[in-house]
């Protein structure tokens, strides 16, 4: 690969360790205490192939006498040649499941306006029974939350699709039961 290739990749390996356009070309005890780092961590991972980019984008920046960077590169010889590399289902035991969250805004001026207790308290009971519903153990377990805005009585949710859907459902229960009231001024 040419000198700017390496250059780039190791720059972009590292880049959460240092900024490269503001520091020298010289390695110093600061360099090589980032640089060790993230190469001692691709390397007990088993990521040997990582590990050789940031070794050759280290040499190729800061040049080939440094005994450190040398050492590196036997090393990740040593380790492709000797000893196999696991796969990635290998090294964990189950995968983590991840619940992404999704931010909606839900208006709820229909549902505050015809509440007798004014339009803060109204708002604030209405995000009460929505949390009721959903209930405090799985907002906490998914770590969703809810923020009422009494100024355009609504509120911003941000949570898994699962239960934005029971979020859904469970305001189109509250309109529905509000539609069939005969006490409410329509």
């Amino acid at each position: 690969m040419m000198k700017s290739v390496w250059t780039a990749v190791f720059s972009v390996g590292v880049s959460s360790c240092f900024a490269m356009a503001e520091e020298p070309l010289r390695w110093s005890p600061n360099h090589a205490n980032k640089v060790i780092d993230l190469y001692n961590e691709y390397m007990d991972s088993a990521d040997w192939h990582m590990a050789e980019l940031i070794a050759l984008g280290a040499r190729e920046k800061f040049g080939d006498d440094e005994p450190i960077i040398q050492r590196m590169l036997v090393e990740v010889e040593k380790a492709k040649t000797g000893g196999k590399n696991v796969p990635a289902t290998d090294k964990t035991e189950k995968p983590k499941k991840v619940n992404r969250l999704y931010q909606k805004v839900y208006s709820l001026q229909d549902l505050v306006v015809t509440r007798a207790e004014g339009l803060s308290a109204g708002l604030d009971n209405v995000v009460a029974e929505l949390e009721a519903a959903i209930g405090e153990e799985t907002m906490t377990q998914t770590n969703s939350s809810m923020a009422p805005f009494h100024t355009n009585l609504s509120v911003v949710v941000s949570t898994t699709q699962t239960i934005h859907d029971q979020i859904a459902a469970h305001l189109k229960q509250m309109r529905a039961q509000l539609e069939s009231d005969p006490t409410v001024v329509k």
